[in-house]
């Protein structure tokens, strides 16, 4: 509840009520204001959920690589003893050379992955290893997501309702969390990036609760971006009666997405304030998220601001990716000569240090100064990462 007394206190209180069922309802824009005339034509909202989501600390790969091989020769000994180790250090191993853009790596890693905890389960009394499996099977939906590839992400992910899944996975309850929450998220994910909004909508009548605040984010987002923009305020509306208060502020952003209302903004201007004073991944994205919409309605000071908090604190955290994000932003918003030039310098020692091709490009898009730079990464780790955990899968399957 912490969170929503902070978004209470930055809030007049003639803007806060209580629902028929006790629940706190916060106005930031009058109902009766709800109507097309304040929805500027083609008003488009960003197909990122703003739904919080465990996520990863995107941190040197180098590091993160290091600390992966040191892990492998701790639980090396025994894959049936250590098999959630062993699982969490492929799952890990892959996304780096996700990140690294070496696809056809990360790819062999998963199923590598999937065929050494096949061949475990089938070759053991318990047959409790089949659930570790499943989270590379993820992972290559992932990597056709991100590869344009939408049905075959589709596909894979189809599995995880199957009986053999359901099967798998029932007896650990952190490894069925994981595939439930993949079930809902990771399809409307593949719509979202895809731009599939009617078989979003489609998927979405068939599939799931509709009060579940997941869906109803999606639902308002593709409702918005196909026009039906009376529909998408409408189950805005609905999203801040029922959802939970804490995650009232995720409909309020939508909303302001929608209907350009500076008094709104502002109010989540303050409200991102007081987010950042916790380190989180998740505080952090919906700030810049926030920025961004404070860009798009003229409050370029509120708008830098806050990239720079959101840049200190993730510099505490170690996030290459959205440090890159938040620098990027600042240079092409900030004006000022001095403080450009001191961004410029972050944003050339990150390119110079970094081994994420994703910070790599945007970095090069961000400035022209940086395309002369000769770009030399010391891929021998990753090698030897790679050239491990395939030994280690051979020995095992022997």
């Amino acid at each position: 509840m912490n969170v929503l007394k902070t978004l209470i206190k930055g809030i007049n209180k003639n803007d806060i009520a209580f629902d028929e069922k006790g629940r706190i309802v916060i106005r930031l824009i009058n109902e009766e204001k709800q109507n097309l005339s304040f929805v500027e034509k083609d008003t488009k909202l960003s197909n990122i959920l703003l739904h919080p989501e465990d996520r990863i600390v995107k941190k040197s790969l180098h590091l993160w690589a290091s600390q992966i091989l040191q892990a492998l020769n701790v639980h090396a000994n025994s894959l049936k003893d250590n098999a959630a180790k062993i699982a969490s250090i492929y799952n890990h191993a892959a996304l780096i050379f996700f990140s690294l853009e070496d696809i056809h790596r990360a790819r062999e890693l998963c199923y590598t992955q999937i065929k050494m905890f096949m061949e475990l389960n089938r070759n053991s009394k318990e047959k409790i290893y089949l659930k570790y499996a499943y989270q590379p099977w993820i992972n290559l939906s992932r990597i056709d997501r991100a590869e344009g590839r939408t049905q075959e992400a589709l596909h894979k992910l189809s599995s995880l309702w199957s009986d053999n899944c359901i099967n798998a996975v029932s007896l650990d309850a952190e490894v069925m969390e994981v595939v439930k929450n993949c079930r809902l998220l990771e399809p409307i994910k593949v719509f979202l990036l895809d731009q599939r909004y009617d078989d979003l909508l489609m998927y979405i009548s068939k599939s799931f609760d509709k009060e579940n605040s997941v869906v109803l984010e999606a639902e308002i987002v593709a409702l918005a971006n196909i026009g039906k923009y009376q529909q998408a305020l409408e189950k805005i509306q609905f999203a801040k009666r029922s959802v939970s208060p804490l995650l009232l502020p995720i409909f309020i952003a939508r909303e302001g997405e929608l209907i350009k209302n500076k008094e709104t903004i502002k109010r989540l201007i303050q409200y991102a304030h007081k987010l950042l004073s916790h380190e989180s991944i998740n505080n952090i994205l919906f700030s810049i998220h926030i920025s961004t919409l404070s860009e798009k309605n003229h409050l370029l000071d509120d708008s830098i601001n806050l990239l720079y908090l959101c840049l200190e604190l993730v510099k505490k955290i170690g996030d290459e990716v959205l440090e890159a994000e938040c620098l990027t932003r600042l240079y092409r918003l900030t004006q000022n000569k001095h403080d450009k030039s001191c961004i410029e310098r972050y944003m050339q020692k990150l390119l110079i240090n970094t081994d994420y091709k994703y910070v790599q490009k945007i970095l090069l898009n961000a400035c022209e100064n940086f395309k002369a730079i000769s770009i030399q990464n010391d891929f021998a780790l990753y090698e030897d990462l790679y050239e491990q955990l395939i030994n280690f899968s051979i020995h095992y399957s022997i």
